[in-house]
């Protein structure tokens, strides 16, 4: 494979932070149109939006412990086995692709059901899911593809794809929402089939780079199957840390189950602030991404001494960040939910519940940081089960309980949302400081 570059926080942040301000932006002017479309179109591609990620999920079980074996063979000066993890990652991923993107396609109103849509919600959701949930073997490669570049240092390489597919989706929602000329598709079925073609195009760029500049195809020679060995070793680090991926997505689609049953409006209020508050985070997220690839690297290197004191900076660096830009935010509700839509009573939910979201974005700042520095050094385990414990065990439960017994309604789960993150966070901060994650071994 090509030579990895050198690594710094700072060269693999920058370019993350702008490919997931990419993707949120690609979601909002989703929404921002939609809204002009319908409110209930929001609310249907939003749900289906969420069982989509869940399929996802699923091909998170090699993606992430390639990555993850990947980046500390490399540390280690493997490079021949860092190439076989990746031709593992990618034959596996194609299989599993075509299996959950049939079972999305024939489950997809049983799905939507089960979410408590109903009528043109349903309708509408059922058109987007089948188009775009039966290519989730498109959108599972690209994600397995770019998560084999990043670990060889070629960010900007990610970022150039999220370019790409921005423009791709802008220009076709456009076109299929505001109808500057007659074409096939319009509504909802319009923006599914531009974000097929969005996915498409980001899978061929990625494919092309990472055959013509990784040198993959040469693995595929050489080994027809991945080996026994290399496989058991990427789902040991791989299952755990999808299973946490996976128990947040189901979580998180049962939760807003739970919203939708408190009717139309709460679910999607809950959409607009997320779209809103996900912007907060960014600069976390892209740090904690950034901090398991060095983590990896750094273990692979023997180097444990120097995750502790890396982890230690980005957390100061993600809680400085996430608890300055919510208060900003929560400054600038009312203009920021604005954006999105009029509806007054929107509005007034949502501005309360983007208070109660700084409690949410500081227990989240430790969570974007803390596991993702552990899972880098091989620790999958105890973030999988704080995680599992925490979002089935409190966040769930309390939810239920606080739309079954008390009048709070979103405001309430919000607070929940709160509670969850900052207990998490805790937890995570206490296993990190007691370094036994420093006895872990990967390779």
């Amino acid at each position: 494979m090509g030579k990895e570059k050198k690594l710094t926080i700072f060269s693999l942040a920058w370019p993350m932070f702008f490919e997931h301000l990419l993707r949120m932006l690609l979601g909002n002017v989703n929404i921002i149109m939609l809204g002009r479309y319908s409110d209930n179109a929001v609310g249907a591609v939003g749900v289906s939006n969420q069982i989509i990620m869940m399929s996802l999920t699923f091909f998170a079980v090699i993606s992430t412990g390639s990555a993850i074996v990947i980046n500390q063979y490399l540390g280690a000066e493997k490079r021949e086995e860092a190439g076989k993890s990746a031709a593992a990652a990618i034959l596996i991923n194609v299989g599993m692709g075509f299996v959950i993107s049939i079972l999305v396609f024939i489950f997809a109103p049983s799905l939507l059901v089960f979410m408590n849509l109903e009528g043109e919600q349903l309708e509408m959701g059922q058109q987007f899911l089948r188009i775009v949930g039966a290519t989730a073997a498109i959108q599972a490669l690209t994600a397995t593809l770019n998560a084999i570049i990043r670990s060889y240092g070629f960010v900007k390489r990610t970022l150039s794809i999220a370019i790409v597919m921005n423009i791709i989706n802008i220009v076709g929602n456009y076109i299929v929402i505001f109808r500057p000329f007659e074409i096939p598709s319009y509504g909802v079925t319009g923006i599914a089939v531009t974000r097929v073609i969005s996915e498409v195009a980001g899978l061929t760029i990625a494919a092309v780079f990472v055959i013509t500049k990784l040198g993959v195809l040469k693995y595929f020679k050489k080994d027809l199957l991945p080996s026994v060995e290399m496989f058991k070793k990427i789902v040991k680090i791989g299952a755990p840390a999808a299973a946490e991926g996976v128990s947040w997505t189901v979580t998180q689609t049962i939760i807003t189950s739970i919203i939708a049953s408190i009717g139309g409006m709460a679910l999607n209020t809950r959409i607009y602030v997320n779209n809103v508050v996900m912007y907060v985070f960014v600069l976390s997220m892209s740090i904690g991404g950034a901090g398991q690839i060095m983590a990896g690297r750094l273990t692979g290197a023997g180097k444990k001494e120097e995750v502790y004191a890396l982890c230690i900076r980005n957390l100061k660096i993600a809680l400085t960040s996430n608890v300055t830009m919510s208060i900003i935010f929560m400054l600038l509700r009312f203009q920021l939910l604005r954006i999105f839509t009029s509806d007054p009573e929107i509005l007034i939910l949502g501005a309360g519940i983007m208070i109660i979201d700084v409690a949410v974005q500081t227990g989240r700042a430790l969570n974007h940081t803390i596991p993702s520095c552990l899972r880098g050094a091989g620790d999958v385990k105890y973030p999988m089960v704080v995680q599992v414990i925490s979002m089935w065990f409190v966040n769930i439960p309390l939810c239920w309980l606080v739309v079954r017994f008390t009048p709070f309604g979103l405001h309430g789960i919000w607070a929940v949302f709160a509670l969850e993150e900052c207990a998490r966070g805790i937890f995570m901060y206490m296993r990190l400081r007691s370094r036994k994650w420093e006895k872990v071994s990967v390779i």
